[in-house]
């Protein structure tokens, strides 16, 4: 019931994430190339937000995307989207919403027609109680009417306009890690290689004497 397989026309919810990285000090350019990709498709950018992280020549930028295109123009948007720079992640889900939809569409109609009869025995009704409890009974069943016509059309609306949430990187510098070392931590390791040296010269001394004893002696005797 779920799966309705003899609906030949599916209904196809598409999602898809991208990041990609693009050369340093090419972040604002690859922003615009994005934007103008939007706006020539006829989409929408919904959240636009993007942060600078780092100081000077180590700063670099970090854009998130959110944006709703036309499932007719989706595939080609995606593809336009990737060529903007590197890509290092891309993942698609592709929900088949088919049987969902023709169950509330079947739900609908069923509901609509429970509201009608409940709508005539109003009218037929001459008990005050009875008409009190059916006026409950027909506005709440509109309710549930109306809350499974907003279902439809939110799925209406997700089947129509895909949803492509992309990232872009801005690469770091090469050289943002190297940094000339201070002299203070020259002069540490210096001096740690120097003790490093005397605790060697302490351990391996008393063991020179002593072979250089045994020489001397069996050599005098």
């Amino acid at each position: 019931n779920d799966f309705s397989p003899e609906i030949k026309e599916r209904k196809i919810v598409k999602d898809s994430n991208i990041n990609t990285e693009v050369k340093k000090g090419e972040f604002k350019n690859a922003e615009n190339v994005l934007i103008d990709i939007v706006k020539s498709s006829s989409s929408f950018l919904l959240n636009q937000n993007v942060n600078r992280y780092g100081k000077d020549k180590k700063a670099y930028y970090i854009g998130s995307y959110q944006i709703k295109v036309k499932a007719q123009v989706y595939d080609n948007v995606v593809k336009q989207l990737k060529n903007i720079g590197e890509v290092t992640y891309f993942k698609e889900l592709q929900d088949d919403v088919t049987g969902k939809y023709v169950n509330v569409g079947i739900e609908i109609q069923t509901e609509k027609s429970r509201l009608a009869r409940y709508e005539q025995l109003y009218q037929e009704t001459n008990d005050i109680e009875q008409k009190i409890r059916l006026t409950d009974t027909i506005f709440n069943q509109e309710r549930k009417i109306q809350y499974l016509e907003d279902s439809l059309n939110n799925m209406d609306a997700q089947i129509e306009y895909s949803t492509i949430y992309i990232t872009l990187n801005e690469k770091q510098s090469d050289y943002v890690n190297i940094a000339f070392i201070k002299l203070s931590e020259l002069i540490k390791g210096f001096v740690n290689s120097i003790n490093s040296l005397l605790k060697f010269l302490f351990v391996i001394l008393p063991w020179v004497i002593g072979f250089a004893v045994v020489i001397f002696l069996y050599k005098n005797v």
